[in-house]
């Protein structure tokens, strides 16, 4: 398995699927995915506004990361919005969602420069016209 096909089904199987976090002794929230010789965690702190980090490692060495920090309103109907854009992670840039989604009322738009190696984006969330949600994140491979 390469790195960007299991970064990829990490995302899709943790976060974006609707499963539950662990919560963590220091307050934050976590999710982990395991497969051959992967490992991929996703740890975040805040709701509304937040921050976090996805690394992955290969053989107990941590080879890639992401950090991320999102603020904007909330709401279920937009958490459900999100997951299901996120789920449709694009393969040339597997960092958050796809360049755009609709459904229903939300938009989703993500910019993004770069590739596994070294990478930053954007991503918006709009509701019916009106920014919503805004998230910034940056990452590359860890040598």
């Amino acid at each position: 398995m390469e790195l960007r096909e299991f970064i990829i089904k990490a995302k899709k199987i943790t976060y974006a699927s609707g499963a539950k976090p662990s919560k963590l002794p220091d307050g934050s929230d976590q999710f982990m995915y395991a497969e051959s010789d992967y490992k991929y965690t996703d740890t975040y702190f805040g709701s509304k506004s937040f921050t976090g980090q996805e690394l992955v490692w290969k053989d107990n060495k941590l080879i890639w990361a992401m950090n991320y920090y999102g603020s904007g309103q909330s709401s279920e109907e937009f958490m459900q919005f999100l997951k299901k854009a996120l789920s449709h992670i694009q393969e040339e840039k597997p960092f958050r969602g796809p360049s755009y989604f609709k459904d229903k009322d939300f938009e989703y738009f993500d910019e993004s420069q770069g590739d596994l190696e070294l990478f930053s984006g954007k991503e918006i969330i709009k509701l019916i016209g009106k920014d919503f949600f805004t998230l910034f994140y940056h990452g590359g491979i860890i040598k």
